[in-house]
């Protein structure tokens, strides 16, 4: 079944530290949660985060999963097995399991991104373990699918084909992308037999076909898709609607 969340409709509490976390969706079987709250079979979580400026969270990495930060509003650093980047609105890191990272907000404003922490890898990595990996959408060619979406392929599944190889490098999840559709059209109305998926809207509005039924969709909405529900994205309006497209394999056995 089909399930939209608002941030603003989740309680938040603070973790590592500093940060104010709002956790939109949690993996099925998660202790004191309805199946609403927590209807994730392929990912472990999928939550926003905000910090105020001058302040960091703590260092720590996670033994068997991988996350994907990325950034909707201001900026900051990440510390990554002890190197320090710059991060800004429209970089996403993808950062593997046993990778020590940190976020620190070196500015004076606030900090907010979404973060998605992928199902458990089973495989132990085979030699050293991968860096953590950052990219902008705006350093990557687009391309059109399911009809009339733009979209930006940030991050892949590893060993993907017809890829940019940089990008396929996630081993708990198949798909870390931006969209973007313009006023007035509507995308092709489709399934995954053995993918979920989670929509998140950026900007602007619209309207979901899930199984036959229209929905409203707007900004800090989360839509989750499970396997085998057809769905379609309709842009009802006159501006751009822009969302992330996170994708997960659902393992039926």
């Amino acid at each position: 079944m089909s399930v939209i969340r608002n941030w603003k409709e989740v309680i938040p509490y603070i973790g590592h530290d500093f940060a104010i976390i709002w956790p939109i969706f949690r993996s099925v079987g998660w202790p004191d949660r309805t199946p609403d709250d927590a209807p994730l079979q392929g990912m472990a979580g999928f939550t926003v985060h905000r910090m105020q400026g001058n302040q960091a969270g703590d260092y720590h990495d996670h033994e068997d999963q991988e996350q994907v930060y990325y950034f909707i509003k201001g900026s900051g650093q990440m510390k990554l097995d002890g190197e320090i980047i710059d991060v800004e609105e429209g970089d996403s890191v993808h950062i593997p399991a046993k990778v020590m990272h940190q976020f620190i907000n070196n500015s004076d404003d606030w900090c907010e991104h979404v973060l998605v922490t992928g199902g458990t890898i089973n495989m132990p990595y085979s030699g050293t373990t991968p860096s953590a990996f950052k990219r902008n959408w705006k350093d990557i060619v687009p391309y059109v699918r399911h009809d009339t979406a733009i979209i930006w392929g940030l991050f892949m599944g590893a060993g993907r084909e017809g890829v940019d190889p940089q990008s396929a490098v996630m081993r708990g999840m198949d798909g870390f992308t931006v969209h973007r559709m313009q006023g007035r059209l509507t995308g092709e109305y489709h399934s995954h037999e053995d993918q979920e998926q989670v929509y998140y809207f950026i900007k602007g509005s619209g309207q979901m076909k899930l199984d036959g039924e229209i929905r409203d969709v707007r900004e800090g909405d989360a839509v989750y898709v499970p396997p085998k529900v057809k769905h379609q994205l309709i842009n009802n309006t006159e501006d751009w609607c822009e969302h992330l497209l996170v994708t997960a394999n659902v393992d039926e056995s």
